[in-house]
């Protein structure tokens, strides 16, 4: 009986001692300052253990949630942090809310036993709530707000808080987008995130565009934070609007064609041309060919322009619009009418549009019987040795001449003022063999005969046509200015005898309408 007592004794005296040593670890105290805040700032933890070795601090992972320890570094959610600080303890932890939505963050602290183990039944817990990021994308630029076609665009984004982005494009069957970025060859899906792989957070990417409208559209890009790989924040995404030029070429446009030179202009003279296109290449010149003419331009002076075919090559276009001076010279023997074509190129492709061409008709004097107001004239001289002739007879300038008196002699049929062709009153030849002496013919050149007439009034410019050697008798037309109507401006040809050897006028026939026409 003795024994049993004293081994109680003995138990009570070793062991209640290691009883009251046994005490488990607690927790005093857990708290956060402040309990809500916005996306980005920092969270002030601090807690109190009792009878603890240590703790450990624990923040569950939710989706679009990162967590960032005050000097920048990530913390890593769902993964308890250890301390073995034994009393009171503390961390601060910046709470990054990329998910759209206000989160609630749970946060638990766990103390530790003797043995270094986490105690979780005597673990606490706080709730933090956290606004979203409103702006988790903070720069989105393009370098264009209208592409031109066939030109890339390149857009821009940067973040912070981001691990990546992805990009969606909008839908419009006229559109189609593609990049050097995405696989060769394929247009970028659209209305959906366009990249299996997640683009980084601050980049850029060139694009392309092909608009078959013909009109310029406006076109929407879209970048979506990701919160996690495939996953991603489409409350608060960057989206920028472009307009994406149309790509269907219009056809050229040619606004004028014009020249300031007359409508008949003397051999050799400059003629100056100028015009105005769009949606062109550039613009070629096409001169028919017409007997004794040949052309030269400043381009090339000392380079003959082809006839009948474009005057020059495809890769020496001239430009869109500007001016240009061309030089034609009549080698004829009458006045000659040189039609110029001006011909757009095609903006987009090869070629010309032959059905928006513009054409200038102009007059061009035979060299022979150019006027030269300086020249003095020469007479040639006679077969024969003969009297000089007898100076012209000076006629009164009149408005519309009528027939003219007839030489001694010869018989003029009256000149009708109207009539459905031209003909002339051809001097009666028996009648003048009869009544007159046989003249001498002397064979006036050009220039007497255009000074004769036009000193007379009678025509502007003059060229001898045919030359009746047996009674001295000129064939000339003439050309003056006239307004019909006046006021529509016209050039009347006019037909003339002409006695070589006195210079009388013997027959001067208008175009039966020129009684409707001023002078």
């Amino acid at each position: 009986m003795k024994k049993w007592f004293s081994a109680v004794v003995l138990v009570s005296v070793v062991f209640v001692p290691l009883v009251a040593l046994a005490v488990n670890p607690a927790i005093t105290s857990f708290t956060v300052s402040p309990a809500s805040g916005p996306s980005g700032y920092f969270f002030a933890f601090l807690w109190s253990l009792e009878n603890a070795f240590g703790s450990s601090f624990l923040i569950p992972c939710i989706q679009g949630i990162k967590l960032r320890y005050s000097n920048g570094s990530a913390l890593a959610c769902g993964t308890r942090i250890a301390s073995q600080v034994s009393a009171n303890d503390g961390l601060g932890i910046k709470i990054i809310n990329i998910g759209g939505n206000q989160a609630s963050v749970t946060a638990r602290v766990f103390p530790k036993d003797s043995y270094g183990k986490d105690y979780d039944a005597g673990g606490q817990t706080v709730y933090i709530s956290v606004s979203p990021n409103t702006q988790p994308i903070e720069k989105f630029t393009t370098s264009t707000t209208t592409t031109v076609s066939g030109s890339p665009v390149t857009i821009s984004w940067s973040s912070t808080d981001l691990d990546g982005v992805n990009l969606s494009i909008e839908c419009k069957p006229e559109i189609k987008a593609s990049s050097p970025s995405y696989t060769a060859g394929l247009y970028l899906p659209c209305g959906k995130p366009a990249f299996q792989t997640d683009l980084s957070k601050s980049g850029s990417l060139a694009l392309n565009f092909n608009n078959s409208s013909i009109d310029t559209l406006p076109y929407t890009l879209t970048l979506f934070p990701a919160m996690a790989p495939g996953v991603y924040n489409a409350v608060y995404p960057a989206a920028i609007t472009i307009n994406v030029a149309s790509d269907v070429v219009p056809d050229p446009v040619v606004n004028y064609f014009k020249t300031s030179a007359p409508s008949t202009i003397d051999s050799d003279r400059t003629m100056p041309i100028s015009w105005s296109t769009e949606n062109t290449q550039g613009v070629n010149l096409k001169i028919p060919c017409a007997e004794g003419i040949t052309a030269t331009s400043s381009k090339n002076t000392s380079l003959l322009l082809p006839c009948d075919s474009y005057a020059f090559a495809d890769d020496n276009l001239l430009p869109s619009s500007g001016s240009l001076d061309l030089f034609l010279k009549n080698n004829g023997d009458s006045l000659r009418t040189v039609t110029i074509n001006l011909i757009p190129a095609f903006k987009a492709k090869t070629g010309y549009d032959v059905t928006r061409s513009k054409t200038i008709n102009v007059d061009v004097r035979s060299r022979m019987f150019a006027q030269t107001p300086t020249a003095s004239p020469t007479v040639a001289p006679a077969t024969t040795v003969a009297p000089p002739p007898a100076p012209p007879k000076p006629l009164p300038p009149v408005s519309k001449p009528a027939p003219l008196q007839k030489p001694a002699g010869a018989e003029v049929k009256p000149v009708p003022t109207a009539a459905p062709e031209e003909k002339f009153m051809e001097p009666a030849e028996e009648s003048k063999k009869k009544t007159a002496p046989k003249k001498q013919a002397v064979v006036k050149n050009a220039d007497e005969i255009a000074k004769l007439l036009t000193e007379n009034k009678y025509v502007e410019t003059a060229e001898l046509v045919k030359l009746n050697s047996g009674l001295g008798i000129y064939d000339v037309v003439g050309y003056r200015d006239a307004k019909l109507f006046n006021a529509i401006p016209v050039r009347l040809k006019i037909k003339i005898i002409l006695d070589a050897v006195d210079g009388e006028v013997l027959s001067v026939k208008f175009p039966w309408w020129s009684f409707l026409a001023k002078y």
